[in-house]
């Protein structure tokens, strides 16, 4: 009616341009069709997107989970040592999910089993991981950027699935090497690592392949360094390592506010700085490390529940106070073969068999090692010294921590370390 209406309007009042009642209405339902399609549009956009963000928080969830695992493992493997010890549970679930899309039946339902992706197809769950860290969901004017890179090398000797190879997990992100040269095959593994951010001294690999290996998966969350993240360098402070020995470690300081929370006996303080775009780090700090009930409630930190509770407590956490936050500049590398932490997760198959990766290489090919690699260099910004006033004589730190640099968005933590001091 209203098209109508205004359509007698404009007839009356415009005697020199005549509109007729089939002119009119014809308008108006080429107007009502065109906002209908337009509607239906937005609709589906809506509801395919609204789907996708709903698909990528679920695999986030399943990351989150996956991780407090991974980490629990770590503790096992590494509490006790005078390393602390850097891992990203975003990097081996990405490098599983990929190497379950060209695995074995069994070996395919083992890894599902152990990353709870019952309901996912293999593509599925790789798109969403590049789509979680991929260079369209990176921030231009973020501080902290970060991306997934993998690849693997093949023997050229080896029979390979080339139209699985191009598939979404891989996207013909594969290389042919000789790995009779070892040598030669470690230096382009390390020359693969040196292109991606950050780019600081450290290899992924630091020994030889084993002589039988015949392909190799690597999988990275490549970030580029912080711009400015606050904290100026002074130092030395004393530090109490695991072993009671106390030890000069350069420091960084940096002031509030910041978020700040703790559990109700004060098992653990927690500490927010949010970072530029949609990163965030988080400080745990537990209580002394020399007895048995503080190691459990760091273990206890590391079951899925809790582990998810703590991370979505610090994204809701709204008080803000301003404190000097005093940590050890942390330069943490962590190397391993990844058989000794999947062993824990019934993931026997995947080194036990001769044929896990028969879809891709067939069979008689065993997977003789996985080796991972992980690396956190945080500290003051170059330039930025704490004044003398703002250095207290003497600093002992007594505690453990978590140190995790988080996404906002998705709440992943992406890299984490637990820090109980290093033999430097």
């Amino acid at each position: 009616e209203a098209c109508v209406l205004s359509g007698h309007i404009h007839y009356l009042s415009r005697t020199d341009f005549q509109l007729s009642y089939s002119d009119v209405m014809g308008s108006c339902l080429t107007v009502k069709i065109f906002f209908i399609v337009a509607v239906v549009l937005f609709s589906v956009h809506y509801s395919k997107t609204d789907h996708d963000a709903r698909a990528l928080h679920k695999i986030a969830d399943k990351i989150v989970n996956f991780t407090a695992k991974v980490g629990k493992q770590f503790f096992y493997q590494f509490y006790g040592r005078n390393n602390s010890v850097v891992f990203s549970g975003m990097s081996i679930f990405s490098m599983l999910s990929r190497i379950m899309s060209v695995s074995s039946p069994l070996v395919e339902n083992d890894i599902r089993e152990a990353l709870d992706l019952h309901d996912y197809t293999t593509q599925a769950v790789c798109t969403s991981i590049d789509r979680l860290l991929g260079v369209d969901y990176c921030f231009h004017d973020d501080d902290f950027v970060m991306m997934n890179q993998h690849i693997m090398y093949y023997d050229p000797n080896l029979f390979i699935n080339h139209k699985l190879s191009q598939n979404s997990c891989f996207d013909g992100r594969t290389r042919a090497v000789d790995f009779n040269q070892r040598y030669d095959l470690r230096e382009s593994v390390n020359r693969w690592q040196d292109m991606l951010p950050p780019h600081y001294d450290h290899p992924y690999l630091v020994s030889l392949l084993q002589p039988v290996t015949k392909f190799l998966f690597l999988d990275k969350i490549a970030y580029t360094p912080l711009i400015d993240i606050g904290y100026s360098s002074f130092g030395p402070i004393k530090f109490k390592d695991i072993d009671q020995e106390v030890v000069e470690v350069s420091a960084m300081k940096k002031s509030g506010p910041f978020f700040v929370s703790g559990s109700e006996n004060m098992d653990y303080i927690m500490i927010r700085d949010d970072l530029k775009g949609s990163r965030y780090s988080l400080v745990f700090i537990f209580p002394h490390s020399s007895t048995n009930s503080s190691r459990m409630n760091i273990l206890d930190t590391f079951s899925t529940d809790t582990f998810t509770q703590l991370l979505m407590t610090a994204l809701t956490n709204n008080f803000m106070v301003n404190k000097t936050l005093i940590l050890p500049e942390l330069s943490i590398d962590t190397y391993l073969d990844l058989k000794n932490i999947l062993g824990n997760f019934c993931l026997f198959s995947l080194f036990s068999r001769e044929d896990p990766m028969n879809q891709m290489f067939g069979e008689h090919h065993v997977i003789e090692e996985l080796p991972y690699s992980e690396s956190l260099h945080f500290s003051g910004t170059s330039g930025s010294q704490a004044q003398d006033t703002e250095i207290p004589n003497e600093i002992v730190i007594t505690q453990p921590f978590w140190f995790i640099i988080a996404d906002r968005t998705y709440g992943i933590p992406v890299v984490t370390s637990l820090y109980w001091g290093t033999p430097k």
